[in-house]
């Protein structure tokens, strides 16, 4: 898949408050159920871990399809798509994108249990308000790698 993800009006920046707030606790709440009702995805997390992390992830995929075109992915495993491309989108503090790319390209290698092949990451303050995009990544062979160039952003439209 070598398509080219267009992003038009993007900001690299948003603020939570500017989403959908009821959409918002809504999609987290139902995330939420599903994860913590699956005994595999569930893991050792009780309900309240899963809900944070859920609550951190959460709002770059929403912001996405409010403000940019995406769509939410019907497939379990698959969290958004745009003209037919299956995106995973990550939310991880700055510090530690480097060891999450590490642990999700390890997860990634040992079956195809989703359709992206392209990663976008996304940056919270602590806080968890205001995101930053933080870079465009494109499955190769395996794992994921940088590929900014890829994705255009265009304040003009």
């Amino acid at each position: 898949m070598n398509g080219l993800i267009v992003i038009h009006n993007i900001m690299k920046k948003f603020n939570v408050k500017d989403l959908d707030q009821k959409k918002l606790r809504s999609l987290i709440e139902i995330e939420t159920d599903s994860i913590f009702n699956s005994p595999k995805s569930r893991g050792d997390r009780n309900r309240e871990t899963i809900r944070r992390a859920v609550s951190q992830g959460k709002p770059s995929e929403l912001y996405l399809v409010e403000k940019h075109g995406f769509a939410f992915a019907e497939n379990l495993y698959d969290d958004l798509v745009i003209n037919g491309i299956y995106v995973e989108v990550k939310s991880w503090f700055v510090q530690n994108v480097k060891k999450n790319m590490v642990q999700f390209n390890n997860r990634c290698k040992g079956g195809k249990w989703f359709k992206a092949e392209t990663l976008l990451i996304f940056t919270p303050d602590k806080s968890l308000e205001n995101y930053s995009f933080y870079g465009m990544y494109r499955w190769n062979v395996n794992h994921f790698e940088r590929k900014e160039m890829n994705v255009e952003f265009h304040d003009d439209c």
